[in-house]
C-alpha cells in the first residue's frame, strides 16, 4: 500500500473513523474538553489553600481532561459508551506515584477524567454545565474559612513537677488533652493537644523557665491527616 492510499484510508471517511462523528463535531468536542479542563485548572488555582502550590499538578488536571477525551473518541463504536466505560476501568490500573498533599486533589483528578469521559462521549450538554457546577462547588468549598487547628505540646520535665506543668498549661489554654505520657531515665515526657487563647503562646516561655523542665516544644497539628 502506497503512502497516498494510507493517507486516503485514514482521512477519507472521518464518519467511520470517529464512530459517527464528523470532523467538525470532533473539533467542537475537543474545544469543549479544553474549556472543561481550563475551568478545572482555574478553579484549582483560585481555591488552593495549601502551603506549596504545584503548577505541574494544575497543568496535569487540564491535560487529563483533553487526553481522556481523545482516548474515549478513539474507541467510539456503535456501543461506544459501554466500551468507553471499559476503557476507563483499564485506566484505573494506573497508579499515581505522586503523594496527594491535599485530599481534595483526588476529587480534582477524578473530575478531570470524568470531564474527558463525558466530552469524548459527545454529551456536551452534560459536560459543560456539569463541570461548571462542580467547579463552583469546589471553589466555594475551598474558600470557606477553616477552623483553627490545635497545637501539640511536648514537655520533658521532672515527674515530681507534672502537676505544676499541667497547671500552667491549663491556665494558659482553652483546652488541654493528654495524648501520651511516658517516663524514661527519670524524665517525664508529656504530649498534650492544646488550643491556645487568641494564639497566645507566652506560656511556653514560662514553662521553659522552670528548672525541672528540660524541653518544651509547641507544633501545629493538622487533624485532617493521620
Amino acid at each position: 500500500m502506497t503512502l497516498q492510499e494510507i493517507l486516503k484510508a485514514a482521512f477519507s471517511d472521518v464518519y467511520e473513523v470517529y464512530g459517527g462523528l464528523t470532523f467538525p463535531q470532533v473539533v467542537v468536542i475537543v474545544i469543549a474538553a479544553v474549556l472543561c479542563g481550563g475551568m478545572i485548572c482555574l478553579t484549582y488555582r483560585l481555591s488552593y489553600r495549601g502551603a506549596l502550590f504545584s503548577r505541574s499538578f494544575c497543568v496535569s488536571l487540564f491535560a487529563l481532561s483533553v487526553i481522556t477525551t481523545l482516548l474515549i473518541m478513539a474507541v467510539r463504536t456503535n456501543t461506544g459508551l459501554y466500551i468507553s466505560i471499559g476503557t476507563l476501568g483499564v485506566l484505573s490500573v494506573i497508579r499515581f506515584r505522586a503523594t496527594m498533599k491535599e485530599p481534595l486533589d483526588m476529587a480534582y483528578i477524578f473530575l478531570s477524567v470524568t470531564a474527558g469521559f463525558i466530552c469524548g462521549s459527545n454529551l456536551l450538554g452534560i459536560a459543560l454545565p456539569g463541570v461548571l457546577l462542580v467547579c463552583i462547588i469546589l471553589g466555594v468549598a475551598g474558600r470557606l474559612p477553616r477552623l483553627k487547628s490545635p497545637y501539640i505540646l511536648m514537655v520533658t520535665c521532672d515527674p515530681a513537677r507534672e502537676s505544676k506543668v499541667r497547671e500552667i498549661v491549663s491556665a494558659a489554654t482553652v483546652s488541654a488533652r493528654l495524648k501520651s505520657k511516658s517516663v524514661l531515665n527519670g524524665s517525664l515526657e508529656l504530649t498534650l493537644e492544646v488550643r491556645l487563647k487568641d494564639g497566645n503562646d507566652a506560656f511556653l516561655s514560662e514553662l521553659s523557665s522552670l528548672d525541672t523542665v528540660t524541653a518544651a516544644t509547641l507544633v501545629r497539628s493538622n487533624t485532617e491527616y493521620i
